[in-house]
């Protein structure tokens, strides 16, 4: 092909992307969709980010001029656009024959400004602010659609929205995008669908309306990407998460003290203490282990509370307790929570068993330290990147909602296998536990602390936060994520943080200076001197040293934006769900 034709082909097709993108904007910009319906909106904004993505991917919003990459299958791609185009830019009287959809220049007759219908007018979803406006203006002024920074589409109104038609028309322009994407080279894929949850990951850490968040996880829910590589499951869990953890913390106290909204809600219950029996502590002086609660065998927390605190942090408990009664997903290993109940002077939470353990084979739960002092067990570097990998996504997914869960260590950490053999141990997955001291990542929330110092439970804790007048340090994700990076090495090693360190402590020291020197070997022997990498592949090492060092920052005063943390850990799980041993 001649430069002149292949110029003008180039220049065709970017017409064509034009026009699909002005088909998205009055699409998505259309008013009065219904609250039922808002969801289809996000279906749609979420389908025009990555129709605009994947044009940016294969080189057609490149400067001065569009140039496609060599290795795309241009034909396809144009006839994939001329058909998105055609579906999403028809004539509104070809939308009515085929979709059974209105939509009209004028607000339609039952629109009402002064009423409920306001509020359902306003078409922006969650991923509205993902591609900026000023973005769009410039593809279509490029493209010659409008003036640029002086016109833009005229905003039209949905005046009759049959919901299954539209939800076909959704299917429709999924199918056609995804095609698109096919086109993509598997590592141009790979990179896409990285920066798409990167993005959606900022959009929901940012999003402070419940409604919108709840679209997103339907929208991604009902859209169900068929690879594993584009799964967006764990970020199906976060939304809801988040939206979660708004609803808590905007609603009245008196709606979180009445039991009979909570059972209209579904949400937790309290329970009935005589009902749970024969417990059984997991260690001598843990605070939790196993019982039976109603015939049905659980798993029980003890959150010990002071009388002075036992008011305030009431609220907490409950909002905890339904933050993990969310459905039982891969991508977020905690228990379900069935509820709690106060007890003198504590509150009890009781969790289910995951579905895929037989509770009632009898198979004792086990932590990950019990299973890193085997000395039998031998675990494979599959096997322990699989188990570092679910820890690491449960974390994020915990951040991204805006939670803190502050006592991340191996005791806390179970696996509920379905019998005792070793191949049944390595093959159950990692739950984490342990939110004794977990709370909303909020300046204002009330941040509690464990007593006294003991070593083998405070081994995972970054140096100076637990009691140092001289250094009083605010518990961040930072601190989390120290404490993950702590995990990481046991798994590594396959053996506990507290065996590999005890050369270089002294158990008389100061509590500060011992965690100090636990965080120098890290950093000295593990990290800089390559033991991490010896042990599992430079990928599993590389994901480490991004944690550690990110928790660095917290002495040295950084004023980082704060979702760079989660952009870290988001990093790593990337990272360690592409490596292959």
């Amino acid at each position: 092909m001649d430069p002149g034709t292949a110029l003008a082909v180039v220049s065709l097709s970017f017409q064509v992307f034009a026009g699909c993108v002005q088909g998205f904007v009055l699409l998505t910009e259309a008013q009065n969709l219904g609250k039922d319906a808002s969801y289809l909106s996000t279906m749609l904004e979420l389908e025009e980010y990555r129709f605009v993505h994947w044009a940016e991917a294969v080189g057609l919003l490149a400067e001065p001029q569009p140039k496609l990459h060599p290795r795309l299958n241009q034909a396809l791609a144009a006839q994939l656009m001329a058909q998105l185009e055609k579906l999403i830019s028809e004539p509104v009287q070809k939308l009515r024959d085929r979709y059974g959809l209105r939509l009209s220049a004028e607000p339609p007759a039952s629109f009402s400004s002064q009423s409920g219908d306001a509020k359902s007018g306003t078409a922006q979803g969650v991923l509205s602010q993902a591609l900026a406006s000023e973005t769009r203006r410039k593809i279509l002024a490029k493209a010659g659609l409008i003036q640029k920074n002086i016109s833009w589409p005229k905003r039209l109104w949905w005046a009759a929205v049959d919901k299954e038609r539209l939800h076909q028309l959704v299917d429709d322009v999924s199918k056609l995008v995804g095609g698109l994407w096919a086109l993509l080279e598997p590592i141009q894929q790979s990179e896409a669908t990285y920066m798409l949850k990167r993005v959606l990951h900022q959009v929901i850490s940012l999003c402070s309306e419940q409604e919108k968040l709840k679209d997103l996880r339907q929208a991604l829910h009902i859209r169900q990407i068929g690879t594993a590589q584009e799964s967006y499951d764990l970020i199906e869990i976060t939304a809801g998460l988040k939206a979660c953890r708004l609803d808590d913390t905007l609603g009245t106290k008196g709606s979180m003290n009445n039991d009979v909204n909570r059972t209209q809600l579904g949400r937790v219950m309290k329970l009935h203490p005589h009902l749970l029996a024969n417990y059984q502590s997991q260690t001598k002086d843990s605070l939790s282990g196993t019982a039976t609660y109603d015939g049905q065998r659980v798993w029980v927390e003890h959150k010990v509370v002071s009388r002075a605190l036992r008011r305030k942090l009431a609220s907490r408990v409950e909002r905890l307790s339904e933050l993990l009664s969310q459905p039982e997903d891969t991508d977020f290993l905690t228990l379900n929570c069935l509820g709690y109940f106060e007890s003198s002077d504590r509150f009890v939470l009781v969790y289910a068993f995951p579905r895929e353990n037989a509770a009632e084979t009898g198979t004792d739960p086990v932590s990950l330290l019990d299973l890193l002092r085997s000395s039998t067990l031998k675990p494979t570097v599959t096997q322990r990147m699989r188990i570092a990998c679910d820890l690491c996504k449960t974390i994020l997914a915990i951040h991204t909602s805006g939670w803190l869960h502050k006592d991340i260590r191996a005791e806390n950490i179970i696996f509920f296998p379905v019998s005792s053999s070793p191949e049944a141990l390595t093959a159950s997955k990692p739950y984490l536990t342990g939110f004794f001291f977990s709370r909303l990542d909020s300046p204002t929330e009330i941040s509690e602390k464990p007593d006294g110092f003991d070593l083998f439970r405070d081994i995972y804790t970054f140096p100076g936060y637990i009691e140092d007048p001289e250094e009083d340090i605010a518990f961040s994700k930072r601190l989390d994520l120290y404490a993950l990076s702590c995990i990481l090495i046991e798994i590594a090693e396959w053996r506990p943080l507290k065996h590999l360190v005890r050369k270089c402590i002294e158990h008389h020291e100061p509590q500060t200076k011992i965690l100090e020197k636990v965080r120098d070997w890290i950093k000295e022997n593990e990290i800089e001197n390559g033991m991490v990498a010896f042990r599992m592949g430079e990928k599993y090492a590389l994901a480490v040293s991004k944690i550690f060092h990110q928790t660095q920052l917290v002495t040295e005063g950084s004023t980082s934006p704060r979702d760079e943390d989660t952009n870290t850990l988001l990093d790593v799980v990337h990272e360690l769900e592409i490596c292959r041993i």
